[in-house]
């Protein structure tokens, strides 16, 4: 059987990939026609030697004391044609390809040719969540699940055809086949894969999409590098990538930042941080608005395999309000199927809507916390806190009162925040749903997050709250909560009342 990882190159990037592997050193070692495509062969024929890092180590116990270096070959087989261009992957050359590919390729095939009855493994992102990604493995005859916020981002499953496509594809940024014929078979199967292109997918992916729009990367660019600059949350390193179908994890021994066409002092880190990336702007005086995509990130494996990325490759961000994210150095949008798919996951939880408390001048948190807990029989939980793990110190929530424990957080103070704390909180009870409260046990059955809003109109649902960032994190404590065998309620009071009708709890 052979393997075939098949890359979709978009046309217009056909001759800038060829410069890349000339430069990179591969040279066309063969070529021919077959059923109107041309195909190219480049090959890595004198690759340079890679030190290895354990020679270092045990140089004394070697013979002559003589450090072996790793000779890796690595090629690529172009195919091309007037309207298309797909590139066949070997070695490590899924590196230099990742920069000139369609990257929703493998996704678009795999919702027209995999099985959703029979997944073997599936990577999924996790946006503002505990988990920021995870590979899940199934077994044999499994149906693809859908869990919280999840965007798929990788698919192994069986194909609908296995005379045509194999038994077991996967699909990533690329798809791979494993098929018993030679490489001849391609132009047959790319024309194939095409055909389906055509057609309306089979099921769909919750996922991410990929951004075109010159304008559109341009502004996000911009918000990225404030995001940066201004240590935000919602920028952070990423420690996995997806090349192709192959999965890299950052488990390199250090890293070099540098500038294209720009002398740097000397920065090698153990460890990449968006800190160390900030001091490494500071020291260097670089304009990040003007110089993003100019900063590199070269990264020192352990066996002395280096390679060099976009510093964009290596972040994780997420653009709130609107339906934005880094993913891989590509700006992706969030499709409309993971759209429709969070805003159902969300509006699983009912809204409870409670008046505003009378006499109060102005509703936050504190205002409300002493209302409840001096004339309405809650017991007060706020900055009570009880150590985990001997030196965590977790709040118990803001107020008690028949089983259930209380979050209590005013728009304006980060609503996502009180979905940390709840999912913090959850740790006390995981052993035992109860609670210490003036010197009794007492059981615990549900946890509910209180939302002090200031809106005109009610909401009907939660999914019209305009931030992605808390639906996403929302859906997260609500399955975290089901888990831990507890409800989980969501109670809402408006700042003023507003004019229309109240909505009735959704089931």
């Amino acid at each position: 059987m052979n393997k075939y990882n098949l890359y979709r190159i978009r046309k217009d990037q056909e001759e800038s990939l060829i410069a890349k592997l000339e430069s990179s050193g591969m040279e066309r070692t063969g070529e021919r026609e077959i059923e109107g495509y041309r195909l190219s062969f480049y090959f890595s024929r004198e690759p340079a030697p890679a030190p290895i890092w354990w020679a270092d180590t045990y140089a004394d116990l070697l013979p002559g004391g003589e450090r072996p270096q790793n000779l890796m070959y690595y090629g690529v087989l172009l195919l091309s044609n007037s309207d298309s261009c797909y590139a066949v992957s070997l070695g490590k050359s899924h590196f230099y390809l990742r920069d000139f590919c369609d990257s929703d390729f493998g996704l678009d095939v795999a919702e027209r040719i995999a099985d959703p009855r029979d997944v073997r493994t599936k990577n999924s992102r996790y946006f503002q969540s505990r988990r920021s990604k995870t590979i899940t493995t199934y077994q044999k005859g499994s149906e693809v699940e859908y869990g919280g916020a999840e965007s798929f981002h990788y698919l192994r499953a069986r194909t609908l055809d296995q005379e045509k496509w194999g038994e077991v594809a996967s699909f990533g940024t690329s798809v791979q086949f494993t098929l018993p014929q030679d490489y001849t078979v391609l132009p047959r199967l790319i024309r194939d894969v095409e055909q389906e292109l055509q057609v309306e997918p089979r099921f769909r992916l919750p996922r991410v999409e990929n951004v075109t729009d010159e304008a559109e990367i341009a502004e996000l660019d911009r918000r990225l590098a404030d995001a940066i600059l201004h240590a935000s949350e919602a920028v952070s390193v990423d420690d996995l990538l997806l090349s192709g179908v192959e999965f890299v994890f950052s488990e390199t021994s250090s890293y070099t930042l540098s500038v294209r066409g720009r002398r740097t002092r000397d920065n090698r880190l153990a460890d990449l941080s968006i800190g160390a990336l900030r001091a490494f702007i500071d020291e260097n005086g670089i304009d990040l608005y003007q110089q993003l995509d100019d900063i590199r990130v070269r990264e020192h494996d352990d066996c002395g395999r280096d390679r060099s990325s976009p510093l964009k490759a290596h972040l994780r961000y997420v653009d709130d309000p609107e339906d934005y994210c880094l993913i891989d150095g590509e700006w992706r949008k969030f499709s409309r199927c993971y759209v429709e798919y969070l805003h159902s996951e969300v509006d699983k939880l009912g809204i409870e809507e409670e008046p505003e408390p009378p006499g109060l001048d102005k509703i936050d948190e504190g205002g409300v916390i002493d209302y409840c807990t001096r004339a309405m029989g809650y017991v007060l939980l706020h900055r009570s806190f009880e150590t985990v793990g001997r030196r965590h110190q977790i709040e118990r929530g803001d107020l008690y009162r028949d089983g259930t424990i209380y979050h209590v957080k005013a728009a304006g103070t980060a609503l996502p925040h009180v979905v940390n704390q709840a999912l913090a909180s959850l740790k006390l009870l995981e052993s035992s749903h109860k609670l210490e409260i003036g010197g009794r046990q007492a059981e615990v059955h549900a946890v509910c997050l209180w939302l002090l809003l200031d809106r005109k109109t009610r909401l009907e649902r939660l999914s019209q709250i305009r931030s992605f960032i808390l639906q996403m994190r929302l859906v997260e404590w609500r399955r975290a909560t089901l888990d831990a065998g507890l409800s989980p309620r969501i109670r809402v009071t408006y700042y003023s009342a507003p004019k229309t009708p109240a909505t009735a709890a959704l089931p």
